[in-house]
């Protein structure tokens, strides 16, 4: 039987946690799966335990050389026979009953590409951590549905807030948007690829926790902070953002936002551009704004552009030199990468203060207790003194002696 899910699981050096992943796949309520499980070149154990797993359903690719998880991603994406896609990362877990209740969606819903859920956040310990890590755990589970058009205004606003681990992809959606990772993206190929499909086709959050998704503090992993991360959280932000026209064409920009359109009888291709412009520049956030100043400065190389912008738009050229004055270009500088890191800080002392006031309770709640054991104790000594001090005990005496003795 031809599987319906190609699961693609990439692994780099996660011994301590792929077989927890591999389990609950194996674990699925929903049985007519494929796994590919890509190792990348790990150096621990990893592939002695994937080879210990013995299911055919489960198929393997072990590379000789570390490319990262897109570009392992991509093979097991190669690989798949499947109807769907579905990823999970070799440190993330899925609840049993996940891809039963997602294929179930899709295949009663087959206008959408891509199904995901909401997740559980975990530790390191695979404990529940939601409240430890509230920033993550709210980031994947405020989320709520939205048009397409609402969709790609916030990914150029916000970002990403869809977890890659609890999607479902339709395999055709994927073919239909290029049916890979982007190399240039580890960090955020998930990202860049809802962006591409969010354009093609609508998308879909299921309100259950179908995904443990694993949080660490350890630097070097993709959850977790550093300064080079900080760096590349915003280099690759910048990368995505500045495709989304890239992947749209002019019909499909008018489709989503005509109605927002500066001059709403615009109509020549010149005129289409110089709304894209201003676009990008209103819905880019605060981070990245500089890419609809760019915009403009692609647009005004052109002969006659201005006057189109002056005339169609009400532009101003003076109004655009104030723009480049008071909106950042946003490559963060030292100062800005150590208030990330000191927020980030903050957040794990004000963790570890919770942790360590809940010990606190748990010691007073302890010496409590001891203490009701003391004085239970004592109650009990004082009714066993006055009970021997008492004179049924004392003319009883000689009858427990004779007891004993008979007992010897």
């Amino acid at each position: 039987m031809t599987p319906k899910v190609s699961i693609i699981l990439a692994n780099y050096n996660e011994e301590k946690y792929i077989a927890e992943a591999i389990e609950s796949v194996i674990n699925q309520t929903y049985r007519n799966w494929e796994l590919i499980i890509v190792d990348d070149a790990s150096t621990d154990r990893s592939q002695e335990i994937i080879n210990s797993y013995k299911d055919s359903r489960i198929k393997t690719i072990f590379c000789k050389k570390n490319n990262h998880v897109a570009y392992a991603s991509n093979l097991g994406i190669d690989m798949a026979i499947g109807e769907y896609i579905a990823k999970i990362d070799s440190d993330d877990v899925w609840e049993a009953e996940k891809l039963e209740k997602q294929v179930l969606f899709m295949e009663e819903h087959t206008e959408y590409g891509v199904c995901f859920s909401k997740v559980n956040i975990i530790d390191e310990e695979s404990e529940e951590a939601n409240t430890k890590f509230s920033d993550i755990f709210e980031l994947f589970n405020k989320v709520k549905n939205r048009s397409q058009e609402e969709w790609i205004k916030y990914f150029l606003k916000n970002g990403n807030c869809l977890c890659n681990a609890s999607a479902v992809i339709r395999k055709a959606a994927l073919q239909c948007v290029g049916g890979h990772y982007n190399l240039a993206f580890v960090g955020a190929e998930d990202y860049e690829l809802w962006m591409r499909l969010v354009i093609k086709f609508p998308i879909y959050v299921m309100n259950e926790r179908l995904v443990r998704y694993r949080w660490e503090e350890a630097v070097g992993k993709i959850s977790g902070f550093s300064l080079g991360k900080i760096y590349a959280t915003f280099n690759l932000q910048t990368m995505v953002k500045s495709k989304m026209f890239d992947y749209m064409s002019d019909e499909e920009f008018e489709k989503f936002f005509r109605n927002e359109f500066v001059n709403n009888a615009a109509d020549t291709k010149e005129e289409i551009e110089c709304e894209k412009a201003a676009f990008m520049l209103r819905c880019t956030g605060k981070d990245v704004n500089f890419l609809g100043l760019m915009q403009y400065e692609r647009l005004l190389e052109q002969p006659g552009i201005l006057e189109v912008l002056q005339e169609k738009q009400g532009f101003s050229l003076p109004e655009f030199y104030k723009e480049l004055r008071v909106r950042n270009f946003g490559i963060p500088g030292e100062l800005e990468a150590k208030d990330v890191t000191i927020e980030e800080l903050q957040r794990v002392v004000q963790r570890k203060e919770k942790e360590i006031n809940q010990r606190e309770q748990q010691k007073l709640i302890l010496e409590k207790n001891i203490e009701d054991r003391d004085n239970k104790i004592k109650e009990l000594e004082a009714i066993i003194e006055d009970y021997e001090n008492s004179t049924s005990w004392k003319l009883t005496k000689p009858l427990r002696k004779i007891g004993t003795i008979v007992k010897k």
